[in-house]
């Protein structure tokens, strides 16, 4: 019951919260477990946060999705793509050791191209992606190590799927933590999360606890 309570609370938030990116991120993370644990129920639960979605959306929100070309235009509206460009040439003047850590935004003014309502301010927003923050600010070098260890744990979750039969608590627990894992680094297509100490942290525990899994998982079943 208070597992289910959970799953409840997690979508009335997932919807409340009207996050274009975070809803998104929800529906593949539900979809990855889906596929991972071949089960039905993500299936179902992404199905009722879609209908409460499209049942609870204000009118206001409604209209202004209809007058966005696309939707990669609803996701990156109205300000991201001119930071991003700005974001991309700061990347090209320094690619390889970046401008510095925590020195995106005060940075920004001097790589904002023309037209960037920011470039005049005297200082700059953050990316609103975090790949693109990393690379600008640790360089191209920086951007790499991070996708490593992206990989290496999500190795590490295919190892516990692995090891399922043996331990299948543990590849439940896997499979939830790395969808979560991978709804969170979609949101970082559209946002600087790992750069902020609270959402960072979650990035971190997640992958602390798909490694603690891992461990879990090589452990000899109970006779």
């Amino acid at each position: 019951v208070v597992v289910w309570g959970l799953v409840g609370l997690t979508i009335v938030v997932v919807v409340l919260n009207r996050s274009r990116a975070g809803f998104l991120a929800f529906l593949g993370a539900l979809g990855l477990m889906a596929l991972w644990l071949r089960r039905w129920v993500p299936v179902a639960l992404a199905a009722a946060t879609t209908a409460l979605e499209v049942a609870t959306l204000p009118p206001a929100v409604k209209a202004w999705a209809a007058s966005m070309p696309s939707l990669l235009d609803q996701l990156t509206q109205p300000d991201r793509p001119i930071i991003w460009q700005s974001a991309f040439e700061m990347v090209k003047a320094h690619p390889f050791l970046g401008v510095g850590v925590n020195t995106f935004v005060p940075a920004y003014p001097a790589h904002a191209v023309p037209g960037d309502p920011f470039g005049a301010t005297g200082t700059g927003p953050y990316a609103h992606n975090q790949y693109l923050q990393l690379a600008a600010e640790l360089g191209v070098f920086g951007l790499v190590v991070l996708l490593i260890l992206i990989a290496l744990v999500f190795r590490s979750v295919g190892r516990c799927r692995a090891a399922r039969k043996a331990q299948p608590l543990t590849a439940w627990m896997a499979a939830g933590l790395g969808a979560g894992l991978a709804g969170y680094l979609f949101i970082g297509l559209f946002e600087s999360s790992i750069f902020y100490a609270r959402a960072g942290g979650i990035f971190w525990l997640l992958v602390g606890w798909i490694i603690a899994a891992e461990r879990l998982s090589a452990r000899p079943a109970p006779a």
